[in-house]
């Protein structure tokens, strides 16, 4: 990773996976990262493994509050947000059959609610800023897995919430990551 001192990056959903990892990296390239997720002990440990001037914030995407306060208390912290890094998500195995309407009110929330109303509260501060805005993705959208289609279908609609951004903010510099398979805790349940 490239030399980030002097970068303001708030990381959503960093308490495990590859949003641990890139909060950590990026602090060890010299960032001031806000790590922030639902589970305040892993963000707590990952604080700690990361030192410098990092920040664990308890944020729960499915509560718009939690979005903005996030957002609010980096900015407080570091005096302004240079990156947004999206990594909360979540993906139960499950048939199309199978997958109720809580499972799609869930996956909706997490993976593109949340996104919305993190990007939402973060704008202002990345304009004036010069930021950047990178939701994690997904290699399956166009290709969507036995048992992962309502995973899918979520991640469709955020790699085009990215898109439309670009469009209504040109200024933004958008990126869509897209991840593949990878051997995370994420899968663990499946």
């Amino acid at each position: 990773m490239t030399d980030l001192k002097g970068h303001r990056i708030l990381i959503v959903g960093a308490s495990s996976g590859i949003g641990r990892s890139v909060g950590l990296q990026a602090a060890a390239a010299g960032a001031d990262v806000a790590f922030a997720a639902r589970r305040t002990d892993r963000l707590e440990t990952a604080v700690a493994e990361a030192g410098g001037r990092s920040l664990a914030i308890r944020c729960d995407v499915r509560n718009d509050e939690h979005c903005a306060e996030a957002v609010a208390r980096t900015v407080d912290r570091f005096g302004g947000l240079d990156a947004v890094v999206y990594g909360a998500g979540t993906s139960p195995l499950t048939r199309s059959h199978d997958a109720t309407g809580d499972v799609w009110r869930e996956l909706l929330e997490t993976n593109v609610i949340g996104a919305s109303q993190v990007a939402r509260a973060a704008l202002p501060h990345l304009e004036a800023s010069g930021g950047r805005l990178v939701f994690l993705g997904s290699s399956s959208v166009g290709r969507p897995y036995p048992g992962l289609v309502p995973y899918t279908t979520t991640k469709a609609a955020l790699h085009e919430m990215a898109r439309g951004l670009r469009g209504e903010y040109p200024w933004l510099r958008v990126t869509t990551f897209i991840v593949g398979p990878t051997a995370t805790e994420f899968a663990d349940g499946w």
